[in-house]
């Protein structure tokens, strides 16, 4: 059987929740593999999902090889859990869900000292 015939294998991922980390790895065993990850977060008592993969730009990627990249990390948009689906076209495989926690920074205040 070749790795085409396979339903896709999550082999590794990262293994903990996290607290600002900027990538998290997803990796996958078999061939043409598409992987997507998904962000569950709750917003004003509604859970919202948000979906990334490669064809994703702006402050969140999907590498080629599973991983998630936040090129700036948002509390108030990153923050949450977050899955690994990867897929081909014999099935699809699913990691657990990794918690995202952003410490916030609203406790900072900017003075603009130009103005009087």
């Amino acid at each position: 059987m070749t790795g085409a015939d396979e339903l896709p294998s999550i082999i590794d991922v990262t293994n903990k929740d996290v607290e600002n980390y900027r990538k998290m790895k997803c990796l996958a065993s078999g061939k043409n593999l598409k992987y997507t990850w998904k962000q569950f977060k709750l917003d004003n008592n509604t859970v919202v999902i948000r979906e990334y993969d490669k064809t994703s730009s702006g402050d969140v990627t999907v590498d080629s090889d599973g991983t998630i990249k936040f090129d700036r990390l948002r509390w108030d948009l990153h923050n949450g859990f977050y899955q690994c689906f990867v897929s081909n076209s014999k099935g699809a495989a699913f990691s657990r869900k990794l918690k995202l926690r952003i410490k916030s920074n609203s406790h900072f205040i900017y003075f603009d000292k130009t103005k009087k």
